[in-house]
């Protein structure tokens, strides 16, 4: 003990960082009441513990650890070691300095420090007094180093240590999905979006929508197609698309279709839309009416969304008692090729060629190119081609 308070140097342990879910988690233990403690050995020690993969970033949120009294002023450290190679180490991330005073007791300090699969956590302490709770034969690992900064290597001693003691330290961690360098169950009230980690996810979901034909016959059919998309910096959760027509039009089709309900509007779930992320839809209304008749697409989320203006679209769609029968190309980009025929069949028009071509943008299978422009007018029953995203 008094080689290590002459030469100042620095008690350290270290466990290996096991992730076992992306729920928070703890790694060590402190020691039980009345639990054995037994002081340093004239080296630092490390405790060497197999670490297990994790998928994603993980923070310790939280470490603690119980220290007897020692010298006034003494201060403890943690921080992050990561193999270098035999018995060389590089420290690559510390907390700020715990003041553990002169009394017995656990000391604790929240923190936001990340660490990786493969890592180690390690004690640091600046006096002569460090703890460690006796536990089954294990081989520890030395060091003498006082104090590495970060971003310097380090070496162990390795055979120079004893056996049978446990780390005196108990750490939380939790996941961090968004790599903001917050834990997502406690630091992180927006773990989904790394620009924000105090106050709500925001969304900024919109609509934009045009309808085909603008006029129709009694009877006839129109088609509003449109974009369902998300502007803003984090995921619109529960995203649901809403469609309502005024009295004269029904709602007789739709895409997506799957899970879509129809009450007082058409209410279809697209679920979470992530940053930049867009949904293409239809919706097709029969007129049972003369009159001008609107048609209005809107979109929900349960994200907070402070651009409420762009949320809805609506247009007008003028029925009269009788229409020359035209074939109104619509938009069918972002359309399977089995409904991009329906509904050209329900405007009155066909479906043409359809030839696939490998692209960047698009889901495979869509259209991502009509040899029609949307919003043209033809005689009745006009072929249209498509090109399909290979």
């Amino acid at each position: 003990m008094s080689r290590l308070s002459r030469a100042a140097a620095l008690a350290a342990l270290v466990i290996a960082l096991y992730v076992p879910s992306a729920q928070a988690f703890t790694i060590g233990d402190l020691p039980a009441s009345g639990a054995t403690n037994t002081a340093c050995s004239p080296f630092t020690v490390w405790q060497l513990v197999p670490s297990t993969a994790q998928s994603g970033p993980i923070i310790v949120t939280h470490w603690e650890t119980y220290q007897r009294a020692g010298a006034a002023g003494r201060t403890v450290r943690l921080k992050v070691l990561h193999p270098a190679g035999a018995h060389s180490w590089n420290v690559v991330a510390e907390s700020p300095v715990l003041d553990v005073g002169t009394t017995d007791g656990v000391k604790s300090q929240d923190v936001s420090i990340p660490v990786a699969a493969g890592d180690f956590v390690a004690l640091f302490a600046n006096g002569a007094d460090c703890y460690f709770t006796e536990a089954s034969s294990r081989q520890l690992d030395g060091n003498s180093a006082a104090d590495p900064a970060v971003g310097t290597s380090i070496g162990d001693n390795a055979g120079a240590s004893p056996t049978g003691y446990a780390l005196n330290l108990k750490l939380t961690a939790e996941a961090d999905a968004d790599g903001d360098g917050f834990g997502d169950e406690t630091q992180d009230s927006c773990p989904t979006d790394p620009a924000i980690h105090t106050g709500p996810c925001t969304a900024d979901a919109s609509v934009t929508a045009t309808v085909t034909p603008a006029t129709i016959g009694l009877g006839d059919v129109a088609v509003m197609t449109g974009t369902v998309a998300n502007g803003g910096t984090s995921t619109a959760n529960d995203a649901v698309l809403h469609a309502a027509a005024t009295a004269g039009l029904d709602i007789v089709g739709s895409l997506p279709n799957t899970g879509c309900a129809v009450t007082t509007d058409l209410a279809c779930p697209l679920g979470a839309l992530g940053k930049g992320g867009s949904v293409p839809f239809v919706v097709i209304v029969k007129s049972t009416s003369t009159g001008t008749k609107t048609l209005t697409a809107s979109v929900a989320t349960t994200t907070s969304d402070p651009n409420p203006a762009n949320n809805s679209a609506s247009a007008s769609i003028a029925v009269e008692q009788r229409v020359a029968l035209k074939c109104t190309v619509p938009n069918l980009k972002g359309l399977s090729k089995s409904f991009a025929k329906k509904l050209l069949a329900a405007v009155h028009c066909k479906l043409g060629k359809a030839t696939k071509k490998k692209a960047k943008n698009g889901k495979r299978g869509t259209v991502i190119k009509q040899s029609v422009k949307a919003g043209t007018v033809q005689v009745v029953d006009s072929k249209v081609n498509v090109t399909l995203k290979k």
